[in-house]
């Protein structure tokens, strides 16, 4: 999806990522303060419609990465379960007494595929050339569930936000003074939520 912009200079370029609408609206946004203030307010409307022009690609942009973002972050939470459950069963095993049946919290990690382990120590085995299951070498089992604890809050913290702003950018009535009031209460928020959790996953997986 892309669009022509006449730049202050003169100059047409193409916008085609959210990136490149993100530059163009600051853009004119900083162009059309200036005109304000120069009194020239038949540029200021021809900036306005440009405004308008890009914002709506911007926002379909936007959302699209949004909604991309919310799928992985569906699931990476899937897989967070799938090794909190593995992983505090290992807690509670005894080493010298370990099940013989397949478990349920290892049948969640191989149900995808075709093949299904025969044992419990089999499952255990597969399951450590795993790495987003297996525990990493310099982290206990009881810190680690703490962790994992956390990144699956701070993931379901996370998800509403997500929905907030694709909910939000999907509505077609929603203009760009309505997202600077939007953004100004919600997207630091967004931010900080985004942050921890990527500050957690690496502090489990450093």
């Amino acid at each position: 999806m892309t669009v022509t912009w006449r730049r202050p200079d003169g100059e047409r370029v193409t916008l085609s990522t959210l990136a490149d609408f993100s530059v163009a609206l600051e853009n004119i946004e900083a162009e059309t303060a200036k005109a304000r203030q120069e009194g020239r307010y038949t540029d200021i409307a021809l900036l306005n419609a440009d405004y308008q022009q890009i914002f709506a690609r911007w926002r379909i942009s936007q959302r699209a990465e949004l909604q991309a973002d919310e799928t992985h972050l569906h699931h990476s939470l899937e897989i967070v379960e799938k090794r909190l459950a593995w992983w505090r069963e290992l807690s509670v095993t005894d080493d010298y007494d370990e099940p013989i049946e397949v478990s349920k919290a290892q049948m969640a990690i191989f149900a995808p595929g075709k093949m299904s382990p025969a044992s419990w120590d089999e499952a255990k085995a597969a399951i450590a050339w795993m790495p987003e299951y297996r525990l990493p070498d310099d982290i206990d089992l009881v810190s680690g569930i703490a962790k994992l604890e956390q990144l699956l809050e701070a993931g379901r913290t996370l998800q509403p936000l997500f929905k907030d702003f694709i909910r939000q950018l999907g509505d077609t009535t929603f203009t760009e003074t309505g997202w600077t009031e939007f953004r100004k209460e919600r997207w630091n928020i967004f931010v900080q939520a985004v942050r921890t959790y990527n500050e957690i996953a690496e502090r489990i997986d450093a």
